[in-house]
């Protein structure tokens, strides 16, 4: 049995912990992980702009295929090829969305687990076909003494 692994985003510092995020792609899990163990300042920000560049090249590939299957003088091998891509595509993105409402229901669910017992930070959650490794990582916030306001950790204050 293969096990999933999400990730719950959690801001502490105030009276109840909050959940920011479920992160659900393992290059994001990695990558979000490695910007934590190298203390960077704003992960959430970093990975914000991670996914804006990624999706930002998806779609300029996407527009170059969209306009080579659109050329009258394109091979018809060619323009087989850029529409099953496209469909593809399709087909990815329809399971991606899939995939991240599951991660929002299961990361939910994690997050009651974690609210009524906080030392868990990494445990399984396991079906008779499924188990899915959830991973906690905590965004500690800080109460600047000055403005009384709350910012993360590592943020730069107002």
């Amino acid at each position: 049995m293969k096990t999933a692994t999400i990730a719950l985003v959690v801001r502490t510092g105030m009276e109840i912990p909050s959940l920011l995020e479920v992160l659900s792609d393992e290059n994001e899990i990695a990558m979000f992980e490695q910007l934590l163990m190298q203390n960077k300042h704003e992960p959430m920000s970093m990975l914000q702009r991670h996914r804006d560049m990624k999706t930002v090249q998806e779609n300029e590939f996407g527009d170059y295929v969209e306009e080579i299957v659109s050329h009258p003088y394109a091979k018809k091998d060619i323009k087989d090829y850029g529409l099953r891509w496209l469909k593809s595509r399709m087909k990815i993105e329809e399971f991606q969305r899939s995939e991240l409402e599951a991660a929002k229901i299961i990361g939910d669910y994690a997050y009651r687990i974690f609210l009524s017992d906080p030392d868990m930070v990494d445990f399984s959650l396991q079906g008779p076909s499924a188990a899915v490794r959830v991973k906690v990582f905590i965004l500690a916030a800080l109460l600047q003494a000055s403005t009384g306001k709350v910012c993360n950790e590592g943020d730069k204050a107002a």
